[in-house]
């Protein structure tokens, strides 16, 4: 899916979206767990959250490729 042309909603309903949700949950209690420690702040979580998480899916999907731009 590097282009997005063979992307199909059964991809998403069968990995990305299990990934992502399960990706979302780790990043939100460790970002939670570095705000408390101080050691972040909840802007920079906000801003950091879906990058991180979709860094992860993608190591999960190899047919899926992500750029922050």
């Amino acid at each position: 899916m590097k282009d997005g042309s063979n992307f199909e909603s059964k991809m998403w309903n069968e990995k990305i979206e299990k990934s992502m949700k399960y990706h979302n949950r780790n990043v939100r209690k460790e970002f939670e767990n570095k705000i408390f420690s101080g050691e972040l702040s909840t802007d920079d979580a906000n801003l950091m959250h879906w990058h991180e998480v979709w860094s992860r899916v993608v190591k999960d999907i190899p047919q899926l490729e992500y750029i922050r731009r």
